[in-house]
């Protein structure tokens, strides 16, 4: 089952491009040529419970993408990874 992502995004015709980070960003629907070199970061990095992310927004249209930085990684999963990859070089054993 999958989850709504939760975003201060707004993306809308209707209403001019606005940036009130942290609160609000409204943005065109989709991207314009403008976009491809006129991207720029709006905030920090934030985490949400899977995600570093970073939201960027074209100076000069006003559409914002949220950029994943990277995964954060599930601590359990990587502690059962690393106590089986401890064992597996160890003869005679079978998982």
């Amino acid at each position: 089952m999958e989850r709504a992502v939760k975003t201060i995004v707004e993306y809308t015709n209707e209403k001019p491009p606005t940036n009130q980070y942290p609160r609000l960003l409204v943005s065109p629907p989709s991207s314009a040529p403008c976009c491809f070199s006129g991207m720029g970061e709006v905030g920090p990095p934030q985490e949400d419970e899977r995600w570093v992310f970073q939201y960027k927004r074209c100076r000069q249209c006003g559409y914002v993408v949220r950029v994943i930085l990277r995964e954060i990684p599930d601590a359990a999963l990587a502690a059962e990874l690393c106590a089986l990859f401890a064992k597996s070089f160890v003869r005679g054993f079978a998982p």
